[in-house]
């Protein structure tokens, strides 16, 4: 929970009006955040212009703008998708009439409704998923991989005891709302800071929960220590979709001269050289990655 200090100005008057006194008192206070994590509005109803049927039960996750009649509403609504007919519903999700992908399906099981008990169950699906796949030798990791987590538009990496959060879009943007988000993971994970990362290049992260004692924040992967710039780094700080790719390179260096092109934080120098490698080179052109 954030912490703020609260003044408050006090006036006393006894009861004939002689003597008036002014004081502060200056009081911590516990914030109740009751913050959404999803959008609220209306539901924005959309129809099949495709017999697409199988492909939305099946669990693809985009319908491009060819697929479906558009309607106007906000970018990042909630809508719930019919059949051709209108007969049936189909699936609900988050919706931009003005993109290429105009509905990002989240869900294709009654009951259809997008709300922040929906979001939690799938945040609490991905924890329990990601504490099948790792150990005390991993404490960086993706925990929601967008689509792949049935959470469309919305990234979160946790970096130990910090999680990243980046939204992937307009409709994400407007429809995920960050604090909310981040109330749960200190709520549910061992994580004390949050930050928000924009999509907009070159623009430094924001720190919603919590404090961030350096922007270079340390973690474990597969046992190698690295850090991550949660504020000015690349994606989130740190590509951790490469973990395992990383733990190959590390299997096959023994013995071996390894390049490393655009190394970026090292992963590979640092996997390569963990691995038996007789010479690791990295190159890269930002200063950062070679100071």
């Amino acid at each position: 929970m954030r912490r703020c200090r609260v003044t408050v100005w006090v006036v006393w008057i006894d009861l004939v009006g002689i003597l008036a006194i002014v004081f502060k008192v200056t009081v911590p206070e516990k914030v109740q955040l009751s913050m959404h994590m999803v959008r609220q509005g209306k539901t924005v109803q959309l129809r099949l212009r495709k017999d697409l049927t199988r492909s939305v039960k099946r669990g693809h996750a985009w319908l491009y703008s060819d697929a479906i009649d558009l309607v106007r509403a906000d970018s990042g609504s909630v809508a719930v998708l019919s059949d051709r007919r209108g007969d049936k519903q189909l699936a609900s999700g988050i919706y931009d009439p003005g993109h290429a992908i105009p509905l990002r399906i989240c869900c294709t099981q009654p009951p259809l409704t997008l709300d922040d008990a929906w979001l939690a169950r799938r945040l609490q699906a991905a924890v329990e998923l990601r504490e099948t796949a790792f150990d005390q030798h991993t404490s960086g990791y993706r925990l929601v991989a967008g689509e792949g987590d049935g959470m469309p538009g919305l990234i979160v990496d946790v970096y130990d005891r910090t999680a990243v959060i980046k939204l992937d879009g307009g409709a994400p943007q407007a429809f995920y709302q960050p604090s909310g988000i981040a109330q749960w993971l200190c709520d549910h994970l061992p994580v004390e800071c949050v930050v928000l990362r924009s999509r907009q290049r070159g623009s430094a992260g924001e720190v919603l929960i919590g404090q961030l004692h350096s922007e270079n924040v340390p973690f474990l992967e597969n046992g190698l220590r690295f850090t991550a710039d949660v504020l000015h780094g690349q994606k989130t700080g740190f590509f951790l979709d490469q973990r395992d790719n990383r733990a190959l390179i590390e299997c096959l260096s023994r013995g071996r001269r390894v390049l490393n092109l655009f190394s970026f934080n090292g992963g590979f120098s640092v996997a390569a050289g963990r691995g038996g490698a007789a010479q690791v080179t990295s190159v890269d052109i930002a200063a950062p990655a070679i100071a």
